[in-house]
């Protein structure tokens, strides 16, 4: 097989269930945290699967930004991200002008090994409904066997 490589994929974490509305170029933390040892098996990689809904169609190709607040840093925990300054900026979610339920992935490399998780709504110009749902599956590529 000489350098082949395969994804191996740990347990998904459920970082929120059911969020929090999130106004119109504001931030809402997911309420679990990920721990990139405790719950990533120590896999560096993650997949983030969002699912979220507006009640009014919103900016078509506006942003759901995933961002990060790495915690036990030197003893201590970064700054909250707000919406002008993100802290620990993974990726973005692109947002279609519908008001259905939609659903979006995200592949991160190097996640923090510990933080809290949190969605920015920027510039979408309506807000994300109550009821939102974000997910970790952790991941890493490795010799193929």
């Amino acid at each position: 097989m000489g350098n082949e490589t395969i994804l191996k994929f740990g347990a998904p974490k459920l970082l929120e269930g059911s969020g929090a509305a999130i106004a119109n170029d504001a931030v809402v933390g997911a309420s679990e945290i990920y721990d990139v040892a405790e719950d990533g098996g120590c896999y560096p990689d993650a997949r983030f699967a969002v699912r979220f809904q507006y009640g009014y169609a919103p900016q078509e190709g506006s942003l759901l930004s995933l961002y990060a607040q790495p915690l036990d840093v030197l003893g201590g925990d970064s700054q909250v991200p707000e919406s002008s300054r993100p802290t620990a900026f993974i990726g973005s979610f692109v947002v279609d002008n519908v008001t259905s339920t939609q659903y979006a992935e995200m592949i991160a490399r190097d996640v923090p090994w510990k933080a809290r998780y949190f969605l920015h709504n920027s510039h979408s110009w309506q807000s994300v409904l109550a009821g939102w749902g974000l997910e970790v599956t952790p991941f890493t590529l490795a010799p193929a066997e």
